[in-house]
């Protein structure tokens, strides 16, 4: 995430792109209703983890199952924040390292699912726990903007535009809409 909001930052289509302060995630529940998680306005891990325990979906227990997943998943999420991730991360999925921590099928579906998702473009059971972890450091757990959802008032393309000119003042050489052989 800094590294694009860098870059549109460098291409100065930053303003284009709004984010929620603090993060809301809206949710459809069977029936239609509609949940809303609201990540509060504390700093870093806790703003979300106090929305979650405030969301209604979860039970109690499932609440207490975030809480352990602290206790639990402690050695392998407080170093991601600092971007130093386990040897032991590797080749374990999301989802296999959600369960050894006792996270709930609920928890699953509702928290961590979309959350997975949305860090690694994957499902729980493909994604891999040391990608998931830097992306979570990286971003979810610092706060601030790494951690909101954010929305473009223009289309990719038009964001993108500017690129061309950057990477050809830079030196580069841009050609669109041809195959590639190689890249040096």
């Amino acid at each position: 995430y800094r590294e694009t909001l860098s870059l549109l930052e460098d291409l100065g289509t930053a303003p284009w792109v709004e984010f929620q302060s603090p993060l809301r995630v809206p949710y459809v529940m069977p029936g239609g209703q509609i949940e809303a998680l609201q990540a509060s306005s504390a700093p870093g891990p806790l703003s979300l983890l106090l929305g979650l325990m405030r969301f209604a979906p979860l039970s109690a227990a499932d609440k207490r199952g975030l809480l352990k997943l602290g206790c639990f998943g402690a050695p392998a999420l407080l170093p991601a924040i600092f971007g130093i991730l386990p040897r032991s991360s590797r080749g374990i999925s999301v989802a296999d390292w959600l369960k050894r921590c006792g996270q709930s099928p609920a928890l699953l579906r509702l928290v961590w699912e979309p959350m997975v998702l949305a860090a690694c473009n994957a499902r729980p059971e493909q994604a891999r726990l040391r990608e998931f972890l830097a992306v979570l450091g990286q971003g979810f757990l610092r706060g601030g903007k790494t951690a909101a959802l954010g929305r473009a008032s223009a289309p990719l393309a038009k964001l993108l535009s500017p690129l061309p000119r950057l990477l050809e003042a830079q030196g580069s050489q841009v050609r669109l809409q041809s195959t590639v052989a190689s890249i040096e």
